[in-house]
């Protein structure tokens, strides 16, 4: 989906060099190593004391590294966006890698293996690595860092679950089981994902939810699900947060009855997308009230779209209770956009429906519609960007349920340190250059060819920092 507001290009650019000589490229790319640990000297050492106080599953006879060493290189093992475990074992054990991340944090005395972060996190609950990440958004938060991210005195946050890992036979009893076409079953990991987003297209983690099976369930049991993982995944939320203001954002799986209660309960903003089968007397209910209200209309124009909003407030949604049978009601709102633009393709035409926790009106439509509601599409592009860009979301890393988890957890952190590091002001213009796909393989391979003046980054470890984002 198109975003007009949207800070950076996704494409790497189609250009030759623009260096003129070797030495202006040895400059730069030291300079944009030099912003980038910038970022890092900055949350890594409050992490490193969050990761000395977690308790250590391992036997303390049988220590040879520091667990704050072990979770450390788990972190970097997605900062330098290898695929595997055998990857990191190949990549961040280069001497000129090793040598670099001492000179930056110096407390990195040994390099463990791989599969050593891989058993310590099959013993390490990953809500522990969660809670660092949660902290860290508070920090965020409390130093007004993300005030610019807000709509309407309100945070978005999208939640959608998405698909991690599938194979043809069982290999964890916690894994959802599928029936397949072909009547073969599937064993899957899907989790159910909430990222902070702001109108400028820009996302964080904040909370992953898996779907699991209990060990011991029952063959007959009904097994977990998106929706029961997003229940679960609030409750935590709001547990974390539980004076914010946020605003759900969510597709077409999730508005109901049950749904729109739970959320007003915590008195959470909501925009939730209406597919056109979902909801159907609703959906016609809102057309006919639409009819008497025809004044509630508004065109705009966005980009290179020509928008046609309507909309109907007040409208009264019926359900039965699941579980007591009893007549439920709630009142929410409903809004249409009818869009219209012209590419190279020739000319589009798309709809979408939303359903809304507070009312609207022509002042503020286009905010509720574009600029909060259209950011559910953000968290598609978070997660696109996690199995396709470096990240290897759809890698396991261990199929041990737990081990699983845990590497997923430690993945969400380096995601987090990868938007501080890459929004800085200081490193901006290499990627409006180059895009984020492109700057930090080129950092990667400035540190792994030994290109990075040591002392200068030494020095700038001693030196007060503090890395200054662009919103």
């Amino acid at each position: 989906m198109a975003n007009p507001e949207k800070l950076h290009p996704n494409t790497y650019p189609n250009t030759k060099s623009a260096y003129a000589s070797s030495a202006e490229e040895l400059a730069a790319r030291q300079t944009d190593t030099e912003a980038w640990f910038e970022a890092l000297y900055t949350w890594l050492p409050g992490w490193i004391e969050r990761f000395a106080q977690l308790p250590d599953p391992r036997h303390p006879g049988k220590i040879q590294h520091k667990l704050t060493v072990v979770l450390v290189y788990g972190v970097m093992l997605f900062l330098w966006q290898c695929a595997s475990r055998r990857a990191g074992n190949r990549e961040l054990t280069q001497p000129a890698v090793w040598e670099t991340l001492q000179a930056a944090f110096p407390a990195l005395e040994t390099i463990p293996h791989m599969d050593t972060v891989a058993r310590v996190l099959e013993r390490l609950p990953a809500e522990h690595l969660e809670s660092i990440l949660l902290d860290t958004v508070k920090r965020l938060l409390r130093n007004r860092r993300l005030a610019s991210w807000m709509v309407q005195q309100h945070y978005l946050v999208a939640v959608d679950g998405t698909l991690k890992w599938s194979a043809a036979y069982p290999w964890a009893s916690e894994a959802l089981t599928k029936q397949m076409k072909s009547g073969d079953p599937v064993y899957q990991a899907y989790v159910v994902e909430a990222v902070l987003v702001c109108p400028q297209g820009i996302a964080i983690p904040l909370m992953a939810e898996f779907c699991e099976n209990a060990v011991d369930a029952a063959p007959a049991t009904k097994q977990d699900s998106e929706l029961k993982a997003f229940y679960r995944l609030a409750r935590r939320l709001k547990a974390a947060f539980p004076r914010l203001k946020l605003a759900i954002l969510t597709d077409g799986l999730y508005p109901n009855g049950p749904l729109f209660r739970f959320l007003r309960a915590y008195r959470w903003d909501f925009m939730l997308v209406l597919k056109a089968g979902n909801l159907k007397t609703f959906q016609a209910d809102a057309q006919r009230q639409h009819g008497l209200e025809p004044q509630n209309v508004y065109d705009h124009v966005w980009g290179n779209r020509t928008q046609h909003f309507w909309w109907v407030n007040q409208l009264d949604y019926e359900w039965h209770d699941p579980q007591t049978g009893r007549l439920c009601r709630t009142v929410v709102h409903y809004a249409v956009c009818e869009e219209t633009w012209t590419d190279a393709k020739g000319e589009h035409h798309s709809t979408w429906a939303w359903v809304s926790a507070r009312p609207f009106s022509k002042g503020t439509i286009v905010t509720r519609c574009n600029r909060m509601a259209r950011h559910r599409w953000d968290i598609e592009e978070h997660i696109l960007g996690e199995k396709h860009f470096g990240y290897h979301y759809t890698h396991l890393y261990s199929r041990d349920w737990r081990g699983m988890q845990g590497f997923h957890a430690l993945m969400r952190l380096a995601h987090l340190l990868q938007v501080l590091a890459l929004h800085q002001t200081a490193l901006w213009p290499t990627v409006l250059k180059k895009t984020i796909q492109g700057t930090i393989p080129g950092i990667v391979t400035t540190i792994a060819h030994a290109s990075v003046d040591l002392e200068r980054l030494a020095a700038r470890r001693a030196a007060p920092h503090r890395s200054r984002l662009i919103w």
